[in-house]
């Protein structure tokens, strides 16, 4: 849902112009879910083996 909810304000939004710092924002915002990603999986109790 979120995904089609995404793409629908793409749709909307006209296209605007980047400006050059950007892209370092964004790979910070990046890592800085990575980071929570992992930190998450750390909280979660450790999943059985044969579960993927």
């Amino acid at each position: 849902l979120s995904c089609m909810a995404k793409l629908q304000r793409v749709n909307i939004d006209p296209p605007k112009p980047k400006p050059i710092f950007e892209g370092s924002k964004s790979f910070r915002k990046s890592v800085i879910l990575r980071r929570r990603l992992s930190k998450m999986q750390k909280s979660l109790p450790p999943r059985p083996r044969g579960f993927s």
